[in-house]
């Protein structure tokens, strides 16, 4: 595990997306264009950029936090491991740009 202070970015947006990390201890906020979500222990991080090559992202520790990194190429952890990824990609994808994410932006 790796400890992070409290208000260290571990992510952000446009940064390759080559790891993702499982939120041991603490808060971690996720911005991105059309808002934010809180993500808490058990959380993963990367997870909402599963199908992007850079972070759409950016992840910064609230307090301090603990992680779990696996380093990989997200988007093909997901597709070599869908049944243990038990995610709906498709409709976060659409959560996403609904909010008015624009890649061309980052």
């Amino acid at each position: 595990t790796k400890e992070i202070q409290k208000g260290t970015v571990i992510c952000q947006s446009g940064q390759p997306a080559d790891s993702i990390h499982m939120i041991i201890k603490g808060t971690v906020r996720a911005i991105y264009q059309g808002g934010e979500y809180l993500l808490e222990k058990g959380d993963v991080i990367g997870l909402f950029d599963i199908y992007r090559e850079n972070y759409i992202f950016t992840y910064t520790a609230l307090d301090d936090v603990a992680i779990a990194s696996f380093p990989c190429k997200v988007r093909m952890f997901v597709e070599r491991n869908a049944c243990i990824c038990p995610l709906a990609p498709i409709d976060l994808k659409a959560e996403i740009e609904k909010d008015g994410y624009d890649e061309t932006n980052h």
